[in-house]
């Protein structure tokens, strides 16, 4: 078609910036099925990259406008990264990109964005998601479920094993022996959907103890 056409002499930089994902149903624009295509066609990844380049400045005045599309646009891809950030945004926490962006507080939007970076494999979006769970931290669109907190927390335990030894695990509940030791006092008292099971909490106390001592021997050996 004629409109089709049109799209060759298009700025898509320029059209993808002045249109936010969130306004493409709501605007009338010709070009926004095609603007909407030409943006899913970049990896979540490549957009995530983008929105800091656009947030410090690197092509020229910081544009934070052009920052929170491509969050939104990684987000919407399924980046993990992107889905913690606007999580984050969401709950007020602070974060390296997006940094100056405000906006209402919104606590299930928040679990929204945490449970897709969880389900992507983010190690602190599946720590969130298991502390929501496990009734540490609340909101409420999550009823508290002992037995989705200790699944989550295996999760978390997986990938440990997949992480190289030399992992920079900055955060204390990331490590391993901590997740342990938090599963196994979720068993040692039981409910909340979860069978309580004084012989799996024994074993997993146990199974805390030996990576607490192996964390110690790579600490020391380093």
């Amino acid at each position: 078609t004629g409109d089709e056409a049109s799209l060759q002499d298009l700025d898509w930089e320029q059209a993808s910036h002045d249109w936010h994902i969130s306004d493409l149903s709501k605007k009338n624009n010709p070009y926004k099925s095609s603007i909407s295509k030409q943006c899913s066609k970049m990896g979540g990844d490549v957009h995530f990259k983008l929105a800091s380049l656009f947030e410090n400045g690197t092509f020229g005045d910081p544009d934070l406008h052009s920052a929170i599309f491509h969050v939104e646009c990684a987000a919407k891809l399924g980046d993990a990264a992107a889905n913690v950030c606007l999580a984050k945004v969401y709950c007020g926490v602070a974060r390296d990109t997006l940094r100056e962006h405000r906006v209402a507080e919104d606590l299930d939007l928040s679990v929204a964005f945490w449970l897709v970076a969880a389900q992507a494999g983010d190690l602190e979006a599946m720590s969130t998601v298991a502390n929501y769970y496990e009734g540490t931290l609340t909101t409420p669109s999550i009823e508290p479920s002992y037995k989705s907190a200790v699944s989550w927390y295996q999760a978390l335990v997986t990938e440990h094993e997949k992480l190289a030894d030399d992992a920079d695990l900055s955060e204390d509940d990331f490590e391993l022996h901590r997740i342990l030791a938090k599963m196994a006092l979720l068993y040692e008292q039981g409910g909340k959907g979860l069978t309580r099971s004084a012989a799996r909490a024994y074993e997993l106390y146990n199974d805390a103890a030996a990576a607490a001592e192996e964390m110690m021997k790579s600490k020391l050996a380093n």
